[in-house]
């Protein structure tokens, strides 16, 4: 099979191999990967992988766009992190993070207010859309990490830690309107032998 065929895991220019390579940024530079801005492209990878989960279990329509959007905007910061020196022409802008803070805003404005946490649960996607929010909180603290040692624009910080409460905000949403309500955590006694058996 041509090395450039797309063949694997929808990325471009990857041809399947039996054995591991060391790896390499966008660059050509070497890359251990267990490098930070490995790492974050792992996570990206497996964010939109999971949106694309939570998709597959969506029947309402309007939130299938929004994730498909969401999936868009994640191969674009992709993009931007695996090319440091903006060689490219492909990266998020102020816009898109205005426009990340607007979507809280919006949906948050449509629900009850929260005064506990909620513990993640059922229905679909709603129980997606909670593992997609814990999924990108480690992508925000991995770039964070990331931006301690090495160029990570504002707008990607700004991004991520948008993307998380946008995502919570939308579980607790379709979690609304499959007629559900916020399971709320609250203080209780120890476990007793007949609460796990």
């Amino acid at each position: 099979m041509p090395a450039d065929d797309p063949v694997s895991g929808g990325r471009p220019g990857r041809s399947l191999t039996a054995r591991s390579d060391p790896g390499t940024r966008i660059t050509g530079e070497p890359a251990a990967k267990t490098d930070l801005r490995v790492r974050a492209l792992g996570e990206i990878d497996e964010l939109t992988s999971y949106l694309g989960v939570a998709r597959a279990h969506n029947p309402h329509p309007e939130l299938g766009k929004i994730l498909v959007r969401l999936q868009e905007l994640l191969l674009t910061l992709g993009c931007e992190i695996a090319d440091p020196e903006r060689r490219g022409e492909v990266f998020l802008t102020a816009a898109d993070c205005r426009a990340l803070t607007e979507a809280v805003r919006v949906h948050e404005r449509a629900l009850p207010r929260l005064v506990r946490f909620i513990v993640p649960g059922p229905p679909s996607p709603a129980a997606e859309l909670h593992y997609s929010r814990a999924i990108a909180r480690r992508l925000e603290r991995t770039l964070q990490s990331l931006a301690a040692t090495e160029p990570v624009s504002e707008a990607a910080l700004a991004a991520a830690n948008e993307l998380s409460d946008l995502l919570f905000a939308l579980a607790r949403r379709a979690a609304h309107a499959a007629g559900e309500v916020d399971h709320e955590w609250r203080p209780r006694a120890p476990l007793s032998d007949s609460d796990l058996q």
